[in-house]
């Protein structure tokens, strides 16, 4: 594993508001996986990249979002939309899993 820096995390959910009108289809063409999907940006990581996420764990970059615009951002899916809105926007230290 190779350590990435500390990023910033959201948490979204697979609704149309918060998604696109395929709210359980990824940008990456994947179905959803709730606490293991990440979006991230595509300027700097690729989709089937997996990471090692502080307190999350092991996660891969699935999905794209207009707010994932930055190399060290990552917004998770979760699917609970109490447990998203408490979690709200915070930092984790992450690691790239290499193959």
């Amino acid at each position: 594993m190779e350590y990435v820096g500390v990023w910033e995390g959201t948490v979204y959910n697979p609704v149309p508001e918060q998604t696109d009108s395929t709210p359980h289809i990824t940008a990456s063409n994947q179905l959803i996986q709730p606490g293991y999907t990440i979006a991230i940006d595509r300027k700097y990581w690729s989709f089937g990249q997996r990471f090692y996420i502080e307190g999350i764990g092991i996660v891969e970059a699935q999905d794209t979002g207009s707010m994932v615009n930055n190399r060290n951002r990552f917004d998770w899916l979760v699917g609970d939309y109490d447990f998203a809105m408490a979690l709200g926007r915070f930092q984790r230290r992450v690691w790239l899993i290499r193959d």
